[in-house]
C-alpha cells in the first residue's frame, strides 16, 4: 500500500450531481429562462408575468417528457433482443430505487447481521439431508489447467469493473495497469489452481448492503430488505477462470439438465416458453459434485476450499458491522454462483422423468406439467414426485 500511495496517492474531490441522460441542449436553455421568468414574476407580481411563467413551465415540462420518451425509445429499439436489459430499463422507470435507512447505529448493524444469518438458518432447518444419487458421471474433471497471460488479459478486459469497497486497487484502475500487474496475478491464480487452495483474503471480502425491496415499504422492518453482496474484483477474476473451464467440461460432456434455462448461454425465457408450449401442443451436496457431475481430485478440493471458511459484513453508508461466518450456500454476487446452483438442481429433472412428468426450469423457477385424462394417474404421479423432491 505504501508503494501504491506513492504511485497513485489518494486525492479528495467534490462530486458534481449527475444530470439525467435525456437532458439535451434545448432543455438546458429552457431551464434558466424559466428561472428568469419566475424571478420577474416574484418581483413585480403582475398577471402577465404569471401567465408567461405558466407558459414557460409548460414548454419546459413538455420538452422534458419528449426528451425522456425519445431516450428510452432509443434504448428499447437498440436492446429489443436483450430481455435482461429491457427488464432493467422498465424496472428502473416503474420502481426507481430509493434507499432509505433508519438512523444508523451499532444496534442496527447487528440486527441486520443476525437477521440475514437467521433467515438462512431457518431455511436450512426445513431441508432434509440430500439422498445419495446413484447415477455416476462417466466424464471426470480432475484438475484445472494453468492459464497464460494472454488468456487472463482477455478475461480482465471482458469483466465489468465492479468490485467491493475493500478492493486495494479500484477495478477501473486495475484494468488500466493490468499489463504491469498481470504476470503476478497469472502466477497467483495458477498457484491457486495447482494447490486447490483459495486464499482466505479472497473469501473474507463480502460486503452486504441492505436494499429496500420496494420504495413504499417500511424502512424500519428488516424483512423489507434484501441483501446485495459485493465481492472483490480479484476474486471475480479467479472465479471467471474456473467458470470457463467448468463450463467447457459441462458442455462437452452434456451434463447440464436438458430442460434447464436461465444461467446458461442460449437458454433464455424465450427458449423456456417455446419448449413448454411445444410440449403442451404435442400432448393436447453429499457426493453430488463427485458422482453426478464428475468433479474429482484437485478440482473438487478447489471447490471445497472455495465454499468453506467464508465470511461477510453488513455495510450501511460509511459504517460496517462485525464480521460473521457463512455456514452454507454460495457467495451471492459471485460469478460461479449461477452455474453451481444449476448443478445443485440437476437431480430434479431425473425425479420428474421417473414419474412420467414433463418439466422445465428457468433459474430457480420450476414448472411441472402433465396432461389430465380420465384414464391417467397424473395427480398421483405428481404427488409421488413431490414426495421424492422433499425426501
Amino acid at each position: 500500500m505504501d508503494v501504491l500511495d506513492l504511485v497513485a496517492p489518494v486525492t479528495s474531490s467534490k462530486l458534481k450531481p449527475r444530470s439525467e441522460p435525456w437532458i439535451d441542449e434545448n432543455i438546458r436553455s429552457l431551464r434558466p429562462f424559466c428561472r428568469r421568468v419566475e424571478f420577474k414574476w416574484k418581483k413585480d407580481r403582475l398577471q402577465i408575468s404569471f401567465e408567461i411563467l405558466k407558459d414557460s413551465l409548460s414548454k419546459f415540462q413538455k420538452a422534458v417528457r419528449a426528451a425522456k420518451s425519445r431516450y428510452f425509445a432509443a434504448i428499447i429499439d437498440k436492446n429489443y433482443h436483450r430481455p435482461k436489459t429491457l427488464f432493467t430499463i422498465f424496472n428502473t422507470v416503474v420502481n426507481p430505487t430509493v434507499c432509505e435507512y433508519p438512523d444508523a447505529s451499532k444496534t442496527m448493524f447487528d440486527d441486520f447481521l443476525r437477521y440475514f444469518i437467521n433467515k438462512i438458518s431457518d431455511i436450512m432447518l426445513g431441508i432434509s439431508p440430500p439422498a445419495f444419487d446413484s447415477s455416476i458421471s462417466s466424464a471426470e474433471l480432475n484438475q484445472f489447467e494453468p492459464i497464460s497471460f494472454i488468456y487472463l488479459q482477455e478475461i480482465v478486459c471482458q469483466l465489468k469493473p465492479s468490485g467491493s469497497s475493500i478492493d486495494a486497487i479500484p477495478p477501473h484502475f486495475f484494468k488500466q495497469v493490468f499489463d504491469a500487474l498481470g504476470p503476478y496475478f497469472v502466477t497467483m491464480i495458477n498457484r491457486c489452481l495447482d494447490t486447490s487452495i483459495v486464499p482466505d483474503v479472497l473469501k473474507h471480502n463480502a460486503t452486504v448492503y441492505p436494499l429496500l425491496k420496494r420504495p413504499n415499504l417500511d424502512p424500519s422492518v428488516l424483512a423489507n430488505y434484501r441483501p446485495i453482496s459485493n465481492l472483490s474484483f480479484i476474486s471475480k477474476i479467479l472465479e471467471k477462470v474456473v467458470l470457463q473451464q467448468l463450463q467447457s467440461f459441462l458442455d462437452e460432456n452434456k451434463i447440464f439438465e436438458i430442460f434447464q434455462s436461465g444461467f446458461r448461454k442460449h437458454h433464455s425465457t424465450e427458449t423456456t416458453l417455446l419448449k413448454v408450449l411445444n410440449d403442451i401442443l404435442l400432448t393436447g451436496d453429499s457426493g453430488h459434485l463427485e458422482h453426478c457431475v464428475g468433479i474429482k481430485g484437485s478440482a473438487l478440493e478447489w471447490f471445497n476450499s472455495y465454499l468453506s471458511n467464508r465470511s461477510f459484513r453488513v455495510n450501511i453508508g460509511e459504517h460496517s458491522s462485525e464480521v460473521a461466518s457463512l455456514s452454507c450456500g454460495v457467495p451471492q454476487g459471485s460469478i460461479l454462483a449461477p452455474i453451481l446452483f444449476s448443478l445443485y438442481m440437476l437431480p430434479l429433472g431425473s425425479i420428474f422423468r421417473k414419474h412420467g412428468l414433463s418439466s422445465h426450469c428457468y433459474a430457480d423457477d420450476t414448472k411441472i406439467y402433465l396432461p389430465l385424462k380420465q384414464s391417467s394417474n397424473g395427480l398421483e404421479a405428481l404427488m409421488f414426485s413431490l414426495s421424492d423432491v422433499k425426501a
